[in-house]
């Protein structure tokens, strides 16, 4: 086993929370541990050695963006390369995406407003206003630079 994915799910209502460990090749559970912190990748590392595995060995962590799972993985997986989800990445694309639509309307150079859902998602999913507004969105803000997610500036 060369990758895992790490993920956290409701034990019970309310905020109890256990993570999940699973061999990403084929999703099978690996082990689960209550809480969601950098300790439960500790635990996994541990529970690792104690079945005669190697942390070294695993190449790929597939995960969330939490920030204890990066620590986790980071602290006991140094060799590892961190994959974050699809689902995440375009959550935060979307808030950037809608971010920058909402900028070009403040400054009131842009005929951007209400076109969120215009301008997001797959274009197979668009009836053709949307299409074409999608277009002409594009078309009259070529000139806009691009905005990486987190920037300030």
């Amino acid at each position: 086993m060369r990758q895992i994915a790490v993920d956290e799910t409701s034990a019970r209502r309310g905020h109890r929370y256990v993570t999940n460990v699973l061999n990403a090749e084929n999703s099978s559970l690996l082990l689960m541990v209550e809480g969601r912190s950098a300790e439960a990748l500790g635990a996994f590392a541990k529970a690792l050695c104690e079945h005669g595995g190697d942390p070294s060995q695993i190449e790929a962590i597939a995960m969330d963006m939490s920030p204890a799972y990066v620590k986790g993985a980071t602290e006991h997986f140094p060799h590892a390369r961190i994959v974050f989800d699809k689902f995440h990445l375009m959550v935060l694309a979307g808030q950037a995406l809608d971010e920058v639509r909402r900028e070009l309307w403040r400054d009131g150079g842009s005929d951007l407003k209400g076109a969120l859902w215009s301008l997001r998602g797959s274009a197979v999913r668009l009836v053709q206003c949307e299409l074409r507004r999608r277009f002409d969105a594009w078309q009259s803000n070529s000139g806009v630079s691009t905005k990486r997610v987190g920037d300030d500036c």
